[in-house]
């Protein structure tokens, strides 16, 4: 099998930029040269994968401009000097120096900023050893104590939590401030004991970050742009699974989260608190909530407002807290259970009672480890204009006497509600707006030679999910096309069509997919085309074509840009020759 084209999954998958690579083989001496896919999905952080580590991963950014160049507009200084080339927390010598010399000494920039934003900055005490931090518009400040690490005195409605992290031991601390509301600017007083009066001082201070989320997350330096760091709007998503040394590629259609604030609940329930917990979730650099019963009766979150003829998926991901009531509870806040009564045991790890009710489609659950799960429901919904009681009308996660009693507390976070869904797709962050993550493509365009060949192997190794493309060939349009694809039913299809001339079409043929890992062949030869599923025989064809016009190879994509549901890709080949039927049932065989 020398003659591979190219070569995805397993050990080949590989990350350049945001690009995938592929590899081509140039001859029979094996050598081989990478071809880079290309990933589109829009221009948003709204993509997640899971990583290496199994957490969760998300796209950052460090929304300040010259994060660490405090002497270069847009950062201007009041009442005091900066002196660089200081020794850092970090080793180098890229700190400075902030020495006031006035009242209220600091260095600021004016920078727009809405939701749930974490400020974050080291910093170690000089001639003074007291920072202060403070934000306009939304009226949040904070001191800190940096001799002793501690936390001075706070205020600001918009205030959700303080930290003081020692860094070293050299006397560094990074110090954040996390905010839920509307800023225009940050500054950063040398201080004395929750005070900026004295006129004189100094502390170190260095790489600051503004950034959305619930936590400062690893430093994204930045000069005349904003900068970004993790999953973004081009990355390849390659998930890890448990126990699995390589990823698989998800790519997965276009989905929004209307739920609009996923790590920090908006107009939380009166009978309920929420704070910021020091248990990390299945999300990187995201905390749990820890929500806390405190007054009995019914307490609920409503999720969203329905609309009539939606299917829409709720989920939330969750963990034990308190001894008693540790139960997910999704339900219908207006019909009640008859409607949808869906309860998950945390302390199990299964249904407290099978889900049920009208308006129920589906449900499920996935095992994040350490006691972590997220939990979903899909179900039928309504508005208020067309009533209609067998319907989802007021879809609600319940937190009241029936799963928490006064005093007991649950964690939470990752609320997401997708409407027009009827099963969950990966997390998709929130922080004051709704968040829409496009569909992802993987497209190889002009692929070398493929325009020349006269006969191909395609061969790909999947996880059944939902329906859509496999692997497939074209040059854009639906003439010329050649697709290998799978339903609902568990059936795969196969089309080929060239220059608006159908070749072959194998619809529905009582080939039955696996719930899990299935592998599949396809030889496109003329008057000898054959279609391999998991090592048997399930598609011969005598028809006689010529093979013209194909340019782009589309991983788990459509050949033509329509809408896929999920697909999870281990692996994928393409041979510039026709394999042996035996070599098909081999190369198919699980």
């Amino acid at each position: 099998m020398n003659n591979a084209s190219l070569e995805l999954g397993g050990t080949n998958w590989a990350e350049k930029d945001a690009s995938l690579l592929g590899y081509t083989v140039s001859d029979d001496s094996g050598r081989f040269f990478p071809q880079e896919f290309t990933f589109s999905r829009g221009s948003n952080l709204a993509a997640t994968r899971i990583g290496k580590t199994g957490l969760i991963e998300k796209g950052r950014e460090n929304l300040l401009l010259q994060s660490n160049q405090f002497n270069t507009s847009p950062w201007s200084l009041y009442n005091g000097t900066l002196t660089s080339g200081q020794s850092g927390y970090d080793g180098s010598s890229d700190a400075w120096v902030l020495d006031k010399s006035g009242s209220d000494g600091r260095i600021f920039q004016n920078v727009s900023f809405s939701g749930v934003t974490t400020f974050s900055i080291y910093a170690k005490p000089n001639t003074n050893s007291w920072m202060r931090l403070y934000f306009d518009t939304i009226g949040v400040s904070a001191f800190f104590d940096l001799a002793n690490g501690v936390k001075g005195s706070f205020y600001g409605a918009g205030l959700i939590d303080l930290k003081i992290e020692s860094v070293g031991t050299d006397g560094w601390y990074r110090c954040s401030v996390l905010m839920n509301g509307s800023g225009s600017s940050c500054r950063v007083y040398t201080a004395e004991a929750n005070s900026t009066s004295a006129t004189s001082g100094s502390i170190y201070i260095q790489d600051a970050q503004l950034e959305l989320g619930l936590a400062a997350s690893p430093y994204i330096p930045t000069t005349t742009t904003t900068a970004q760091a993790g999953v973004l709007e081009n990355t390849p998503r390659l998930n890890y699974t448990t126990g699995v040394a390589n990823p698989y590629l998800l790519l997965e259609p276009q989905r929004t989260n209307t739920y609009r604030s996923s790590e920090w609940i908006p107009n939380l329930d009166a009978d309920l608190s929420q704070e910021v917990s020091d248990i990390n979730s299945p999300i990187k650099n995201t905390p749990f909530l820890k929500i806390t019963k405190n007054t009995s009766g019914l307490s609920r979150q409503t999720l969203y407002t329905s609309t009539n003829g939606d299917i829409d998926t709720c989920s939330v991901f969750a963990k034990k807290g308190s001894t008693g009531g540790n139960q997910i509870y999704f339900a219908d806040s207006h019909y009640g259970s008859s409607t949808m009564n869906a309860s998950f045991d945390l302390d199990t790890g299964d249904w407290f009672v099978t889900p049920s009710g009208t308006a129920l489609v589906d449900y499920g659950f996935e095992d994040f480890g350490n006691g972590m799960y997220r939990i979903w429901v899909a179900g039928r919904t309504m508005d208020s204009a067309n009533i209609d009681p067998t319907r989802w009308r007021s879809p609600a996660l319940f937190l009241d006497n029936g799963q928490l009693s006064v005093g007991e507390y649950i964690y939470i976070t990752g609320l997401q509600t997708e409407r027009n869904a009827s099963y969950p797709t990966s997390y998709i962050p929130t922080y004051r707006v709704s968040a829409t993550r496009g569909q992802d493509a993987c497209i190889k365009t002009s692929y070398p030679d493929l325009s020349s060949q006269q006969e191909l192997t395609l061969y790909a190794e999947f996880n059944y999910e939902k329906s859509g493309r496999v692997i497939a060939i074209g040059n854009g349009t639906t003439s010329t096309r050649f697709f290998a694809s799978y339903g609902s039913d568990k059936q795969m299809y196969m089309y080929l069509n060239i220059g608006g001339t159908l070749a072959f079409f194998l619809t529905s043929s009582n080939n039955v997919l696996s719930d899990g890992k299935n592998k599949v062949a396809v030889k496109i030869k003329s008057g000898e085309s054959l279609l391999y599923l998991n090592g048997a025989e399930i598609f011969n064809n005598t028809s006689t074509f010529t093979l013209s016009g194909f340019q782009n190879v589309y991983i788990g994509t459509s050949e033509y840009g329509s809408t896929n549901d999920t697909q999870k890709i281990d692996s994928s080949l393409i041979f510039y020759n026709a394999l042996s039927a035996a070599e098909l049932a081999t190369l198919t065989t699980i």
